[in-house]
């Protein structure tokens, strides 16, 4: 053909330029081939696996390309080369196959562990797995007025982790209620003198008839709390609940075995190394009892670990805002509204920590748990406030 080609097809040096033209179902093959590589990778998330790791995409990547230069040196003889005339000897099904089965090799260790793990730890760790939840009434619609609400609402309409209708949308007298109790909840690891301390502050600036308890979650301290600052005297003094973490897990673990144990209205969260003001609950209760989807965050100051008093007045942080790269920066603002909690100080109704989960399972150690909750208390029709 390019002998008998006219004078247009020969450049000025004299030699013939070696045009090539794919034909569709070319095309078509070489992306279905290179595709087929691509496809344990693509499945793995919906297997329990997670996203596939660098390793194996690289390898998915690079059979893909080689398996797209097989394809077009066996349609093309001006791209043939004689090193790839060694697909030959392997056939298409066959390196399919040996791509597939190291894939698959690669993934196999974590199979099913993304999710596991996590409640693994918590199982060594000595905590109880799923907990049968039932509501004190405490002011809450009925389940008839709930239902009744899902039918005629018009905007988004699920079901809470509970099984029960849930209207993101929902209207502000439906959230409205009356709380009545606080659990105080104190996440603590080694933190022996400081969490006496806490623990007697939250006691002494708690009406007793609104605080229903102290839970101290021992994140496997050793000697255990139990035996050296918390002793049964002084859980019986001050209506503190200790429950141990047999190993350390981390703070999220143990903030949601606090929460999953709490059995007030409202679950408060403390660091263990806190001394809440006179009247500190009284803004959890008004703020929350208007709205049970919502996240309290309170002013946060410096204390004189010495003398457990706190350091100036006023002038505390409670907002953060996130940024791109999953972090979060503090800042002020005129209104009431928090758009990222902090993450160690708030508070909420046990109904919202159940109805949302709480904090994540799968989550480990420290961090992150914050711009978690923030996430879900504002896309399942929350809010937040200091």
């Amino acid at each position: 053909a390019l002998r008998g080609a006219g004078a247009d097809m020969l450049p000025p040096h004299g030699r013939p330029q070696v045009v090539v033209m794919m034909p569709p179902s070319a095309a078509s093959g070489c992306a279905s081939r290179a595709a087929a590589m691509c496809a344990i990778p693509a499945l793995a998330p919906f297997c329990g696996c997670g996203a596939a790791g660098p390793i194996v995409l690289l390898l998915t990547c690079a059979a893909a390309l080689v398996e797209a230069s097989f394809w077009l040196a066996t349609k093309s003889k001006e791209l043939r080369l004689p090193l790839l005339r060694l697909a030959w000897f392997a056939p298409f099904p066959m390196r399919l196959f040996f791509v597939a089965l190291v894939q698959f090799l690669l993934l196999l260790p974590f199979l099913n562990t993304t999710v596991d793990s996590a409640r693994a730890v918590r199982s060594r760790a000595g905590v109880v797995g799923d907990i049968d939840v039932h509501f004190e009434q405490a002011g809450f619609a009925d389940d008839e007025t709930v239902r009744a609400e899902a039918a005629s609402a018009r905007g988004p309409v699920g079901r809470d982790l509970q099984g029960r209708p849930f209207v993101v949308d929902a209207s502000p007298a439906s959230l409205a209620w009356k709380p009545q109790t606080i659990s105080v909840i104190l996440p603590c690891a080694e933190e022996r003198e400081y969490a006496l301390k806490t623990v007697r502050s939250v006691f002494e600036q708690t009406p007793p008839e609104i605080l229903k308890e102290i839970i101290v979650v021992d994140d496997g301290s050793y000697p255990s709390l139990s035996q050296t600052h918390l002793t049964p005297e002084v859980q019986a003094r001050y209506k503190v609940r200790v429950i141990r973490h047999d190993t350390t897990i981390g703070l999220i673990g143990a903030k949601k075995t606090g929460g999953d144990a709490a059995t007030g209205d409202i679950s408060v969260f403390f660091d263990c190394h806190v001394a809440p003001q006179p009247g500190w609950h009284r803004a959890f209760m008004r703020l929350i009892g208007e709205n049970w989807r919502r996240l309290v965050v309170p002013q946060i100051t410096a204390l004189n670990i010495d003398t457990w008093t706190q350091v100036g007045y006023g002038g505390g942080m409670s907002k953060c805002y996130l940024t791109w790269d999953a972090d979060f920066k503090w800042f002020d603002s005129e209104d009431d509204f928090v758009a990222v909690i902090s993450g160690g100080l708030l508070g909420m109704s046990r109904r919202w920590w159940f109805e949302t989960g709480g904090y994540d399972d799968s989550m480990l150690g420290w961090g992150g748990e914050n711009l978690d909750q923030s996430l879900r208390m504002w896309l399942c029709g929350g809010g937040g406030v200091t």
